[in-house]
């Protein structure tokens, strides 16, 4: 039997024997179906769910954001997440665009240091990919390839870079 009412979520705990949460979607399910396998508390409207495994995003609405593929979120800003799938970055909006396909190996902010807990989403991102090093602005838009051996400093359009052993300024 359907039950009727508005889009509604609730978040159970099922009994031991199922040993998991799970989120039900009173409106277009029938009663008692489990939808997800496990889901995150929601902040800034976005919530991780899990499904077979992989990691996706849901809305306050219960719409699908992301499909479901990634392997984890490694950092959440207001409005966009740092995500892994397949031990390679990625970072997404909270609208599950991707600005920025899982393809890196690491990223960091100019002063973040090494560690993802430090990175600032909103700031511009060095972004490393098979030892070379390149740079994307936040709307992930991608300010310098990735061809450096390294990027020490950016300011603007510009920034100090190493590529074949030499040091130089490189701009937009």
């Amino acid at each position: 039997m359907k039950v009727p009412g508005t889009l509604l979520f609730i978040l159970l705990s099922l009994p031991a024997c199922f040993g998991q949460r799970a989120a039900m979607h009173l409106d277009s399910v029938y009663a008692g179906k489990v939808i997800y396998d496990d889901v995150g508390s929601f902040r800034f409207g976005v919530a991780e769910a899990h499904y077979r495994g992989k990691l996706g995003f849901i809305d306050t609405n219960g719409n699908k954001l992301t499909d479901f593929k990634y392997g984890k979120a490694l950092r959440r800003s207001r409005n966009k997440l740092l995500v892994e799938s397949n031990g390679k970055l990625g970072i997404i909006d909270s609208s599950g665009w991707e600005l920025l396909p899982c393809i890196f190996d690491f990223m960091y902010n100019q002063r973040s240091g090494m560690y993802y807990s430090e990175l600032n989403l909103n700031k511009d991102i060095i972004v490393v990919k098979g030892n070379k090093f390149g740079l994307y602005y936040t709307s992930g838009e991608m300010a310098f390839p990735c061809i450096y051996d390294t990027i020490f400093y950016f300011r603007g359009n510009y920034a100090i870079a190493k590529l074949n052993g030499k040091f130089g300024v490189i701009n937009k």
